[in-house]
């Protein structure tokens, strides 16, 4: 069973990896292991995410968080008026289709 932290209101709290549902703000700790999708909304320095799982390449992929929310703190993030539209997902790993919507602008 793995565990994450949900940013909620409150602070954040810990939730099983089970109990995750879309659109929860979730915060990573290196290492951790994500069993879905995910859109990286902040971090400080680039990430790096292992795919072995899904396509069996053992090597480091490099994502960044979007340009917008990158350098935000929890608090502004569940301040946001936000909305991802994105396609259905699919069996293609390296394409992700999606628009992030801010308050009624288009990122």
């Amino acid at each position: 069973m793995f565990y994450n932290r949900k940013i909620t209101k409150n602070g954040d709290k810990t939730i099983k990896s089970k109990d995750i549902k879309v659109g929860d703000l979730l915060i990573l700790d290196q290492k951790c292991r994500i069993p879905a999708d995910i859109i990286i909304l902040i971090s400080p320095k680039d990430t790096f995410i292992k795919t072995d799982q899904l396509d069996g390449e053992s090597d480091l992929k490099k994502r960044k968080a979007l340009k917008y929310t990158y350098s935000s703190t929890n608090c502004e993030l569940l301040l946001l008026d936000a909305k991802l539209n994105y396609d259905f997902p699919s069996n293609k790993l390296y394409e992700f289709k999606g628009i992030y919507i801010i308050r009624h602008r288009i990122i």
